[in-house]
This record gives structure tokens, C-alpha cells and sequence, in this order.
């Protein structure tokens, strides 16, 4: 089954962030041009630096973090590069 964007009223992004922690697969276009597909969730702490010194990057609505569930790693995708996103057996393009 697949989903467009105005079924949800949002886009892609949106999609990603209020998942509710639930895993996902996303799909999209890294910036060597090669297609990734990555199983990962949002609102993942458990693997956050306890430094009290860390420098925080400026935040930019255009990209969103996401935990690598198969690395376990943070990673970030950029909204612009999304090819699709399957969340709770839909896939949303």
C-alpha cells in the first residue's frame, strides 16, 4: 500500500519525526549519489555523549537526526534526499 504525502498532510519529514520511536526504513540519496536504505527511529538517548562540554550544531528544519538501529549510530538525513519512508507496513513516497 502506498501513501502520498496528502493523505497525511505533511511531508516526508514530518512523517519521520512524529513516528513515535517506532522503527522505519528510509530511503534516500546520499550526497555521493548513491541510494542508502536504513532501518532507524527517532528519540533514541540511550547513545548520547555525557559530556557536559559537547557543543550542540545549529538546528536547520531541513534535516532530521535518526538513530542507525543496524550501526547504532546517529546519523542525519536531509529532507531534499528522502526517496521514501515505510512505517508500520506503509510506505509513504
Amino acid at each position: 500500500m502506498v501513501n502520498t504525502m496528502k493523505e497525511i498532510s505533511g511531508s516526508l519529514i514530518d512523517v519521520i519525526k512524529y513516528s513515535n520511536a517506532k522503527l522505519m526504513t528510509v530511503v534516500f540519496t546520499k550526497k555521493d549519489g548513491t541510494t542508502r536504505k536504513m532501518f532507524c527511529k527517532v528519540g533514541v538517548r540511550r547513545y548520547l555523549s555525557k559530556k557536559p562540554n559537547k557543543k550542540l550544531k545549529s538546528f536547520n528544519p531541513n534535516i532530521v537526526n535518526v538513530f542507525d538501529v543496524e550501526l547504532k549510530a546517529y546519523r542525519s538525513i536531509r529532507a531534499d534526499s528522502i526517496n521514501s519512508v515505510i512505517l508500520g507496513g506503509k510506505i509513504y513516497e
